[in-house]
């Protein structure tokens, strides 16, 4: 379902099995249009089986907010999809257009074959915020796939702020994977950790970043012994 236009959920939760193509989230399929998502959570296990915008909590967030909210359920994307934004995350597959997670976290695994992934967040886009947010589930991505710890790809003026993953990546051949972030483009990550794993035999491989282009990395660190990567 849909919770767009101005409108709220407070106080809510799902605990149950969700299943779908696109737009699938374990609470709401989209958050759209100045809608707020606040203090509730999903236990569920969403599966998704082809393309897109798949998220633990919401499956995309768009102009909209989420505070104080979690997933705890697990994700899974099970096969390709054409669609070059397909995404899939712990609490959020697609966060973009202003859009603003807080306080928010999520424990569940991912599991990814051809799509951004990330232990919170897939795809975060266009002027997008994450602040004190924490992932701390498996991230387990395919060929073709973009992953992050906490968020797998992110774009144009968004930003990450006192926020951290633990979660563990493995990865497979042609595939980027960073511990809190796989692709970061004209970005900025402010106040950041992750100390989980990345693993697997994918070339692009960092303990933070898996690529950075044209962004901004400020007061963030990551665990060189427990990721296993000496790079960022």
């Amino acid at each position: 379902g849909q919770n767009e236009y101005y409108s709220t959920i407070i106080n809510c939760y799902a605990s149950s099995i969700v299943t779908g193509s696109s737009r699938v989230g374990g609470l709401v399929g989209t958050n759209n249009n100045s809608s707020v998502i606040e203090n509730s959570y999903s236990k569920s296990d969403v599966e998704v089986s082809g393309l897109s915008r798949v998220g633990g909590l919401v499956g995309m967030n768009s102009g909209s907010d989420i505070i104080n909210s979690f997933s705890k359920g697990s994700v899974i994307a099970t096969s390709s999809s054409g669609d070059p934004y397909a995404s899939v995350g712990g609490l959020v597959g697609t966060n973009r257009d202003f859009s603003i997670i807080s306080t928010s976290f999520s424990t569940g695994e991912v599991e990814s074959n051809g799509h951004r992934a990330g232990g919170l967040v897939g795809h975060l886009e266009n002027y997008s915020f994450i602040q004190d947010s924490f992932s701390t589930g498996s991230v387990h991505n395919q060929d073709n796939c973009t992953a992050g710890g906490l968020i797998g790809a992110v774009f144009a003026s968004s930003q990450i702020v006192n926020s951290y993953s633990t979660s563990s990546i493995m990865n497979h051949e042609n595939t980027v994977s960073g511990g809190l972030v796989g692709w970061l483009s004209g970005s900025t990550v402010l106040n950041c950790y992750s100390t989980g794993s990345v693993s697997g035999s994918g070339q692009g491989k960092g303990g933070l970043i898996g690529v950075n282009l044209s962004s901004t990395v400020e007061y963030s660190y990551w665990d060189q012994d427990s990721s296993g990567q000496e790079d960022s």
